[in-house]
């Protein structure tokens, strides 16, 4: 193995050094991300409660119980599998009872949105009460919701979402090149020299 293949061999393994270290940090860069987003997400999610309670009092609905909790139970293969459901919420007005689903943020606000629909789904299905009402703390409005069964069939298929797995090897690749680009950069004196040495030892 002469120098030259010796050069480009230690090349290729820099990179791919690099490209695994920016993948690392990438991914310790999305935990950190995640961990800071949750806990946002929590004291906005008290701070929406806390918004929902007062207006509740204040429109003359009786809180019978705050993140009321109840177990439900669904069957895979026959077998049980048992889970918890809480609201935040379980109120009472004019003899009706009603749960009561707070939500902040920008998405989540829309009972459209599937997982706050999904959610609310639920709800109407499993706990014993005459309404499903829907807080939105944002715009401070609380919302009656009702499901109903239309006559549609939908053939529309789900979609596989793999962006997530497409954006981590893009970053890295990113984060690494960028990092190869600027080793390059540095040492581009002495890479400059190696080439000349050897375009002199080898006649190029």
């Amino acid at each position: 193995m002469n120098i030259l293949q010796e050069y480009w061999i230690l090349t290729l393994v820099i990179i791919i050094v690099l490209l695994t270290a920016g993948a690392w940090i990438y991914h310790k860069i999305s935990q950190l991300l995640s961990s800071s987003y949750m806990k946002k997400k929590r004291r906005q999610g008290a701070k929406g409660e806390a918004y929902a309670k007062k207006f509740l009092l204040k429109n003359h609905y009786k809180i019978i119980r705050e993140q009321p909790g109840i177990q439900a139970c669904l069957y895979i293969d026959g077998k049980k599998r048992e889970y918890s459901i809480r609201a935040d919420f379980l109120v009472e007005k004019d003899g009706e009872s009603a749960v009561v689903e707070v939500k902040t943020g920008t998405t989540a606000i829309d009972p459209l949105y599937r997982y706050t629909r999904r959610q609310l789904l639920e709800y109407s299905v499993f706990y014993n009460v005459n309404k499903i009402l829907f807080f939105n703390a944002e715009t401070m409005e609380l919302k009656e919701i009702e499901f109903k069964k239309l006559n549609i069939v939908s053939d529309r298929q789900n979609k596989i979402h793999f962006f997530t797995y497409f954006k981590l090897i893009l970053a890295a690749f990113f984060i690494g090149g960028v990092s190869a680009l600027l080793l390059i950069i540095c040492f581009y004196e002495k890479f400059k020299k190696i080439i000349e040495f050897l375009n002199l030892h080898t006649g190029g």
